[in-house]
């Protein structure tokens, strides 16, 4: 009897503990959204036609204009951190199951990538909240390295290194005659659909409804079909880097709870256990 109320005391106080962690992540995140200062706006920055409304049970095409209808590229994508998160877009093969092999130029703007994000506010304030808290090093080129591990170095997905946590998130991924996986990038979106590889098919949630700043949708992609997905929608890379960094580490690769600009949100995110690295990230609207 005496051991089981040992236990039940060191249940008691150790809830509020791991209660206070979740709430200190949570305030990290909402915090970010302050300081997302390259972000770009619905109406003067960019301009969306959600069409019809679909299902995830649907493979209908119910929209006959793409999504975007314009994007200011001359303010957005010419900001150091677009520019050198759309160098990265183009480094991997869309099929899982081919392996990964990164060029020296690749892993140069892997790493100029990086350097780049680390001098906006945003990812300052998640490197320090990660550091304060023991999630990640304090030592700033540590930290970079930990970056690097956790969302771009390979690892076994179908092939051996055949993805990674970037890629699947930003870039995403083919299950080659079937279907699409990951894909949770709009800037990613936006330029795929400009190119002629994307349709996009309809939307199944926009929130807030008025200006979007999270979209839920379908498309096809390479002829491959989404049936659910989406993402953040004007925010800079360096913001989803640090909302989707944050939440991995802090949760172990589970989920996380935020509310920003109207929004109760659930960042999810998923570890791919034999490494430890990213395996997806991406907002859910409660």
């Amino acid at each position: 009897m005496a051991m089981k109320l040992v236990f039940c005391i060191l249940a008691v106080i150790a809830a509020p503990a791991l209660a206070a962690t979740k709430a200190q992540t949570t305030a990290a995140l909402e915090g970010f959204w302050n300081v997302d200062y390259n972000r770009i706006y619905a109406g003067s920055d960019f301009h969306i036609s959600k069409q019809s409304s679909t299902t995830s049970s649907s493979t209908t095409d119910k929209s006959s204009s793409p999504l975007f209808q314009y994007v200011n590229e001359n303010k957005a994508f010419t900001r150091p951190t677009y520019a050198k998160f759309i160098a990265l877009l183009d480094n991997y093969v869309h099929c899982t199951g081919t392996t990964e092999d990164y060029s020296s130029n690749e892993v140069n703007e892997i790493w100029a990538f990086l350097d780049e994000i680390m001098k906006t506010q945003v990812m300052k304030d998640a490197h320090q909240y990660l550091s304060t808290e023991g999630y990640a090093s304090a030592d700033l080129a540590t930290f970079k390295d930990e970056l690097y591990e956790i969302w771009f170095e390979p690892y076994t997905r179908k092939a051996t290194g055949d993805t990674s946590g970037f890629e699947h998130v930003f870039v995403g991924e083919l299950k080659c005659s079937s279907s699409v996986t990951g894909f949770h990038s709009w800037i990613q979106f936006y330029l795929e659909e400009k190119a002629g590889n994307l349709n996009y098919h309809g939307y199944i949630g926009t929130y807030p409804k008025n200006t979007p700043r999270v979209l839920t949708l379908q498309f096809k992609w390479y002829n491959m079909i989404k049936k659910i997905g989406g993402g953040f929608i004007g925010t800079s890379p360096e913001y989803d880097f640090a909302v989707y960094t944050t939440c991995f580490m802090a949760s172990g690769g589970s989920k996380c709870s935020m509310h920003v600009d109207q929004l109760d949100l659930d960042i999810q995110t998923w570890k791919n256990t034999a490494t430890g690295r990213v395996a997806s990230a991406y907002p859910i609207v409660l």
